[in-house]
């Protein structure tokens, strides 16, 4: 093992459940990039928090994160405070679950049997 590995083997390590862990995608892997997802093999269920934490003052370019995570991050970043505050109240309004899933407790809903009927009218719900 090069001495470099033996850093980035440090770093992983730092992870709570690197002892029983055998996700091939580590965010905390320096080479995430170059490692491949088949599908079936486990998925890591390191938080995001966690991963920030322990990647934030390391070399990892993603600090931690997945590189879907931190896309999304650096989206989030650029977007303006306006929009922030825009997202944040559309989430926080959003409603119960039901108001989401119309067919599964909307009794408006006319339904055959157990099998709610949903009218699709093309638009995006």
């Amino acid at each position: 093992m090069t001495s470099s590995e033996l850093h980035d083997n440090a770093i992983m390590q730092q992870c709570p459940k690197f002892i029983r862990c055998s996700a091939p995608n580590c965010p905390l892997d320096n080479d995430q990039e170059d490692r491949d997802y088949i599908k079936g093999e486990p998925i890591c269920t390191l938080s995001k928090n966690k991963g920030l934490k322990i990647g934030n003052d390391t070399p990892l370019p993603y600090q931690g994160l997945t590189k879907r995570e931190w896309s999304a991050k650096k989206a989030w970043e650029a977007l303006l405070e306006a929009d922030k505050a825009e997202r944040i109240t559309r989430l926080c309004f959003k409603g119960p679950i039901r108001s989401i899933s119309p067919g599964i407790s909307d009794p408006t809903l006319k339904s055959r049997g157990n099998i709610p009927l949903i009218k699709n009218t093309g638009e995006k719900q």
